[in-house]
């Protein structure tokens, strides 16, 4: 396969390969990701996809933990459905703030007639985020986002985080021992696993204190923190 141009692999539409975007993906720059984002943006502007009955739940076992003291950054927010679900669940104020960051401006814009809480705040990506400096936080929350990257950089996206999360709450739709995406309509790219991932959290000092489902809901505490 010829490597395509940027005029090709900006062309999105129904016929967008993408097959050719997982070859050549970790080739491509930070702009040309957030290019093609936006453009699949148009094809497909609805991605709130994750399981807010399974996601409130962990919140919920959080919240006692650190009650009135949540402080959440969000990786992935798009148009913000997840913060808006979670903050009208969990009783009072006791998250005190969510930040979402997202490569997809268009996205972001749509989020302030969507969640309509002043403890909600959107920031669009100016460079990948494990470069972004970030707000004192201690919940790190991310779906249906990881999987649309390489493990070289989950690995620098959970080095980024770690160091000041307590909690991390994620839900990705991976299989145990991870898959290649051949022929899957879909910008996913991450061809590691479950298990892959866990170990990489076992390894920055976290355990599990919850998963379940198909798409891999699961939450992880920092027990050095």
């Amino acid at each position: 396969m010829k490597v395509p141009t940027n005029k090709e692999i900006f062309k999105v539409g129904k016929d967008f390969n993408f097959d050719s975007y997982r070859q050549y993906y970790s080739s491509l720059s930070f702009q040309a990701n957030k290019r093609i984002s936006e453009a699949l943006d148009h094809m497909w502007p609805h991605q709130a996809q994750f399981n807010l009955r399974r996601l409130t739940k962990i919140f919920a076992l959080i919240e006692p933990e650190i009650p009135g003291a949540m402080k959440v950054i969000e990786l992935g927010c798009h148009e913000g459905h997840l913060a808006k679900g979670i903050l009208q669940r969990i009783p009072g104020f006791s998250i005190q703030s969510w930040v979402g960051y997202d490569l997809n401006s268009r996205a972001l814009s749509r989020s302030g007639s969507i969640v309509n809480d002043e403890r909600f705040s959107t920031v669009a990506l100016a460079r990948v985020f494990y470069m972004t400096e970030l707000p004192e936080f201690n919940i790190f929350v991310s779906t249906h986002t990881l999987e649309h990257m390489n493990i070289h950089e989950v690995i620098k996206v959970f080095d980024h985080t770690c160091k000041g999360s307590l909690y991390l709450v994620l839900e990705i739709p991976i299989k145990e021992n991870g898959q290649d995406w051949r022929c899957y309509k879909g910008a996913h790219v991450l061809k590691e696993g479950r298990r892959a991932i866990r170990e990489l959290l076992y390894a920055r000092g976290y355990t599990c204190f919850y998963e379940n489902g198909p798409s891999w809901t699961t939450a992880w505490k920092n027990i050095n923190l």
